[in-house]
């Protein structure tokens, strides 16, 4: 699905940015994975962790990214 999200001056309307949606929303999938992931997974005693993604295309790497973004060093 493709589509373009506008950006907008809340003062006086003036157009600011054009964004694509499809990039827009891999990178909102992507970092709520991450943030579920940071909230929900429980601390490993040795200090470190696996993090398993099934997918394809922006539905595998962009979770991957973001989870490493969020969760850094405690991912092998």
């Amino acid at each position: 699905m493709r589509g373009v999200i506008c950006l907008h001056s809340g003062r006086d309307g003036e157009l600011l940015a054009l964004l694509d949606s499809a990039t827009i929303t891999a990178w909102r999938t992507g970092l709520a994975a991450a943030l579920g992931t940071h909230v929900l997974a429980a601390a490993d005693p040795e200090g470190g962790a696996v993090l398993g993604v099934i997918g394809a295309g922006a539905a595998a790497g962009l979770p991957a990214e973001a989870a490493h973004a969020t969760l850094g060093e405690i991912l092998r």
